[in-house]
Order: structure tokens, then C-alpha cells, then sequence
């Protein structure tokens, strides 16, 4: 499904005890805010801060499972989403399995707003294993394709003619 961001704050946030420590940062008893949310999907599920207006500039996201009382961390990022966003996706979880969000202000002190979604791939195309086939033609035949929900696949090198870092993309094959 189509990633649908909700605002929330950490305004008058306190650190909350004795989760882990973050691996992708190293403030100590951070004002946190926590979410939880249930893995519905096989699919790879997305779970991605943004900024919104005014609000905080730079978060920091942990994934954790797990109950209350004995947590583990299994994912940890600090700006792969956009600007100084987290982007965290996560394949090969459990239907029905709950997920805890953690997430922080990068330096711990700043209050503010920010956006949360979690989504599911919605395209199938994301690795150069899974390309779309597109038959050759002697006429142009136009197909509408999407990039939404895709990552970057972060084993290639850069392209030439592009010079943005690791861009999300989406693999397509043909035949001539």
C-alpha cells in the first residue's frame, strides 16, 4: 500500500528507562517516542520518518521486537530516509509478529513534529533478480511503471550520467 505519513511529536518526550542502546547512535537516554505496529505482509515492509513543516530536521529510528520487559533490536538507521531522515526496510518478518518503533531527535535536545509511515513494497521490480520483462516491439508500445515504495539496490556503482548517491530504482530487461 501507498505510504501514508502521520504527524506526531516528541514534545515533552523523557527517555523511557532501559530500552537498548541505539547501534547507529550514540546519545545517551535520549527523549524517546515509541510506536508498535503488526507485520501484515510477507512483502518488504517500509518504515520511514519525513519531515514536516517547522518540525524536527534530523531523527533517529530503532526497530526492536520482543515484549516490553526483554526488547532486541533489529534494525537501527540514521538518515537513509530523506534529508536527515530514517528509512529502515525490513524483509522476511513474521505475519502477525509486532513490531516497537523507537525513535529520537539525532542530538537528543530539539522538540518538534515529524512524520511516520509504515508501508509495504508495492512494486516487485526493486532488484535486478525480479526485473520486469518488456518485450521488443517495431512500434513503440508505452507501459506505465512506478517507483514508489522502491530502494536503492546498494551493491552497484553509481551511474554516470546521475550523480545522486544510491537513488531508489526499479529494473526492467528486454530482449533484441
Amino acid at each position: 500500500s501507498a505510504a501514508d505519513f502521520k504527524t506526531y511529536s516528541n514534545e515533552d518526550a523523557t527517555y523511557s528507562g532501559t530500552p537498548p542502546n541505539f547501534s547507529c547512535n550514540s546519545t545517551l537516554n535520549p527523549p524517546d517516542v515509541w510506536f508498535e505496529t503488526e507485520v501484515t505482509t510477507g512483502d518488504t515492509i517500509f518504515i520511514e520518518t519525513r519531515a514536516v513543516n517547522g518540525g524536527l530536521t534530523d531523527v533517529v529510528m530503532q526497530v526492536l521486537t520482543g515484549n516490553c520487559s526483554s526488547l532486541t533490536e533489529i534494525a537501527c538507521d540514521d538518515d537513509s530516509g530523506e534529508g536527515n531522515h530514517s528509512k529502515i526496510a525490513l524483509t522476511n518478518r513474521t505475519i502477525g509478529e509486532i513490531l516497537y518503533i523507537r525513535i529520537i531527535d539525532f542530538g537528543g535536545n530539539d522538540e518538534g513534529a515529524f512524520g511516520i509511515s509504515v508501508y509495504d513494497n508495492m512494486i516487485t521490480n526493486n532488484d535486478c533478480l525480479n526485473s520486469v520483462d518488456i518485450p521488443a516491439s517495431s512500434s513503440p508500445n508505452f507501459q506505465r511503471f512506478s517507483n514508489i515504495g522502491s530502494f536503492a539496490s546498494n551493491t552497484l556503482p553509481n551511474f554516470s550520467c546521475n550523480q545522486a548517491s544510491l537513488p531508489p530504482d526499479v529494473w526492467f530487461e528486454t530482449e533484441v
